[in-house]
């Protein structure tokens, strides 16, 4: 899998995704934005990082990297199975919102 990053830059309330011009490479990404205080990994699904807010056959999950995984977390109290996130339909996947935005 291939490891990429997005960084949320408080002040300019925006993120910045690696892989965008001048931050093709991780180093020169961490070297931008190594600093923030919220760096997410992206979970190698579609446009799906850490932190997304995701909706998925009628639930709502909040992705996280849990158990050695990326895992969808159930934003319901009701519902407390975490799901690992290769285990739901990707196609039925949709990012929703951040957690941190």
């Amino acid at each position: 899998m291939k490891v990429k990053f997005r960084a949320f830059i408080e002040k300019e309330n925006r993120y910045a995704i690696q892989g965008e011009p001048d931050l093709e490479t991780l180093s020169s990404f961490l070297f931008h934005y190594g600093d923030c205080k919220i760096l997410e990994l992206w979970s190698g699904i579609e446009n799906i990082f850490e932190g997304d807010r995701i909706s998925c056959c009628g639930k709502i999950y909040e992705v996280s990297f849990e158990r050695g995984c990326f895992s969808a977390i159930p934003v319901s109290e009701s519902d407390l199975n975490i799901v690992p996130l290769y285990e739901l339909p990707a196609d039925s996947i949709k990012v929703i919102g951040r957690i941190n935005s």
